[in-house]
C-alpha cells in the first residue's frame, strides 16, 4: 500500500508508509513471475519442514516484516528475540525473550533454525545456530538471510 501525502508547499510528493507492496505489484506487472527475496527465503525453509518439525525463528521480533504460515504446519514453532515484543509475534506458538548469544535451549532442541535479517546483529552467529541444531550433519537444517 502506498500512501502519498502531497504538501501544497512542495512540488514533489512526500511518500509515507510501506512501499514494499506497491513495489512488488509494479515488479509483478513489468516482470511476470517475479520472485522476491522473501519468496525465495520462504521456499528454502518450507522445503525442510514437516508435521514433526520443531523450529526456531532466531531473532523473530514482532513478526511484522516477515510473515509466514508455518505455525500450523509443524509440531512446534518457537521464536526468540531480545525484545519483549516477541510474545506478540503472530507467526509463532511460543516466544522466548532472550539474547541469541545465550539461548536457553539445549543442543539438539530444534530440527530447523532460521533467521531473517538478524545475523548482522549477532556477535558470533556460528555459536548461536550450531549450538541448538542437531549434532549430525545430515539432520542440520538452517536457513539464514542477511541485509
Amino acid at each position: 500500500m502506498i500512501q502519498e501525502m502531497i504538501s501544497s508547499k512542495r512540488k514533489n510528493p512526500v511518500l509515507k508508509g510501506r512501499l514494499g507492496v506497491g513495489v512488488r505489484e509494479a515488479f509483478s506487472f513489468f516482470y511476470p513471475g517475479y520472485t522476491t527475496e522473501n519468496d525465495i527465503f520462504s521456499e528454502c525453509i518450507t522445503r525442510y519442514l514437516n508435521k514433526d518439525s520443531v523450529v526456531l525463528d532466531a531473532g523473530c521480533g514482532k513478526g511484522m516484516f516477515f510473515r509466514y504460515p508455518w505455525k500450523s504446519q509443524v509440531q512446534l514453532l518457537v521464536g526468540c528475540d531480545v525484545e519483549d515484543s516477541v510474545s506478540s509475534n503472530p507467526n509463532i506458538v511460543s516466544g522466548i525473550c532472550a539474547n541469541l548469544m545465550q539461548l536457553p535451549f539445549a543442543q539438539d532442541s530444534f530440527d530447523v533454525v532460521f533467521s531473517h535479517y538478524v545475523l548482522e546483529h549477532i556477535e558470533d552467529p556460528y555459536t548461536v545456530f550450531f549450538r541448538v541444531l542437531p549434532n549430525t550433519e545430515e539432520q542440520r537444517k538452517a536457513c539464514y538471510s542477511h541485509t
